[in-house]
């Protein structure tokens, strides 16, 4: 069919993270999403360890401030509801 996954990682602590680690593994997604987003920048070392996995950053980038903090940390997208930050995506990277 020539699906992609996406396996969605909700980050709110350690053990969270551990638990999402394992899932990856197991299900070996083609990328995964780390919410929210915010966090990428603390814990991408740790996932680029454990897991070669692209990684999208997601929930709660308000403005461009985390975007450029999410794409500094390795991301390979960022996921957002916020029609501004579409807009500025439209005319500066177009």
């Amino acid at each position: 069919m020539g699906l992609l996954t996406v396996q969605r990682l909700f980050v709110f602590d350690s053990v969270s993270l551990d638990n999402g680690i394992k899932m990856i593994k197991a299900s070996n997604p083609d990328a995964i999403e780390v919410l929210p987003g915010m966090v990428c920048q603390r814990i991408m070392d740790r996932i680029r360890a454990e897991v070669d996995v692209p990684v999208i950053a997601g929930g709660l980038m308000i403005d461009l401030e985390d975007f450029d903090t999410a794409l500094k940390s390795g991301v390979i997208g960022i996921s957002t509801s916020s029609k501004e930050l579409w807009r500025w995506q439209d005319e500066h990277m177009a």
